[in-house]
């Protein structure tokens, strides 16, 4: 314990011992130790209350810095939490764009394949026109000849 707290406390009670406002249990220890010198109890009444708060001050500071440590704790664990909450969300985009790029290569795919069977059915129709306009040219060719 401090000096400037150790102090405070000797204040307290010394405060207390001139309104003679004891505290029980410390001042029932005290006329128990002076076997009925009031001088020796007040003395005693004193070591033991200064004793009696200087518990209690470090208890409430264990108090506190359990306190601060749960804060502390849950702090960090929320943290952890919207990390976690966060790195989800990015896996989920990530699969969403994933899915999405997989989708646009299929539909890609598609368009060729499409754009290929038009070349070839363009490919079918063209040739098919040219032979048949061939056919149609011999044949006028040999009716012409022919007549």
């Amino acid at each position: 314990m401090n000096r400037e707290l150790e102090d405070q406390l000797y204040a307290r009670v010394a405060q207390e011992v001139s309104e003679g406002t004891f505290c029980p249990a410390p001042m029932a220890r005290a006329r128990e130790k002076s076997s009925g010198n009031f001088e020796l109890a007040k003395s005693l009444y004193i070591k033991f209350r200064v004793e009696q708060l200087a518990r209690e001050v470090k208890q409430e500071a264990q108090r506190k810095k359990l306190e601060s440590n749960r804060l502390t704790r849950e702090a960090r664990e929320e943290e952890r939490r919207r990390q976690l909450e966060s790195e989800q969300f990015e896996l989920e985009l990530r699969r969403q764009r994933d899915e999405e790029t997989r989708k646009i290569r299929q539909e890609a795919k598609n368009l060729r394949k499409e754009v290929r069977n038009a070349r070839t059915d363009t490919e079918k129709f063209f040739t098919s026109f040219f032979i048949t306009l061939f056919v149609m040219i011999v044949i006028f060719i040999l009716l012409a000849a022919f007549s």
